[in-house]
This record gives C-alpha cells, sequence and structure tokens, in this order.
C-alpha cells in the first residue's frame, strides 16, 4: 500500500528508493518454475497477498498472510470482522481457494493469527521440506 511504503521511497530520506518495489498487478511466481509463488488476492487490503510454496516432501504450503487469520475461517467460511476487510468477496475467494488446494493438492495453509495452529507448527529446529 503506497502509504505503507512511502518511507522507502520518500525524497525526505538519507537514501530515497533505496527499497526496490515490485507492485503486482497479478501473481508472480518468483523461480518461474511454481515453487514459490506470491499470489496477489485482495482481501484484508487493496495489497493483499498470500504466497504459495512447494517443497519436496511436503507438498503445497499457502502461506496466508492477513487474508486468513484463523483456520476456522476457512472450515467453517467465516470471514474476520468486516470492518477489517477491504475486500469480503476477497476472503470469501480466498478461504475457497484454498480449500480446492486442499481438496486437490493435498496442500497445507499457515494462518497469520492463529494461536493454536501456531502451537501445532513446527518450529526451529525442526523445519517442513
Amino acid at each position: 500500500m503506497i502509504g505503507d511504503v512511502m518511507p522507502l521511497r520518500s525524497a525526505n530520506t538519507d537514501n530515497p528508493n533505496a527499497v526496490k518495489m515490485v507492485q503486482l498487478n497479478g501473481d508472480l511466481d518468483l523461480f518461474g518454475d511454481g515453487t514459490v509463488v506470491v499470489k496477489r488476492w485482495v482481501a484484508h487490503t487493496p495489497g493483499s497477498q498470500m504466497m504459495t510454496v512447494r517443497l519436496k516432501n511436503t507438498g503445497l504450503v499457502i502461506l496466508t498472510g492477513d487474508n486468513v487469520y484463523l483456520r476456522e475461517n476457512v472450515e467453517k467460511n467465516t470471514p474476520p470482522n468486516v470492518t477489517l476487510a477491504y475486500s469480503p468477496t476477497g476472503y470469501f475467494t480466498a478461504f475457497e481457494w484454498i480449500r480446492r488446494m486442499m481438496a486437490t493438492e493435498q496442500a497445507n495453509f499457515f494462518t497469520a493469527h492463529d494461536p493454536d495452529a501456531f502451537k501445532a507448527m513446527k518450529k526451529a529446529p525442526e523445519f517442513y521440506d
């Protein structure tokens, strides 16, 4: 979002334009092979994104960012408080897409703010591969 990154681009800093930015108009396949894809997904904010990572043994992992706060949002198709939503429809399409990836590719997803889900995740020195 423009307001979030303006200090990085401002002429009022010692190093204006020091951080290169890419504004997505769609998805971005970082390596061109589908292993890491930034998915533009307007929901929480106009600049919301999710990321997919394809791991050799784990398979497809979806990093939801602020598009999914709790696992139950996806499981029960319930968005967070609509005051947090730039696009409520974006939340629902994200949930539907995640459920489709779970059904068709056995994907797993990580949420942004779910303490119970966080407890269940592997943590260093464990890892997903």
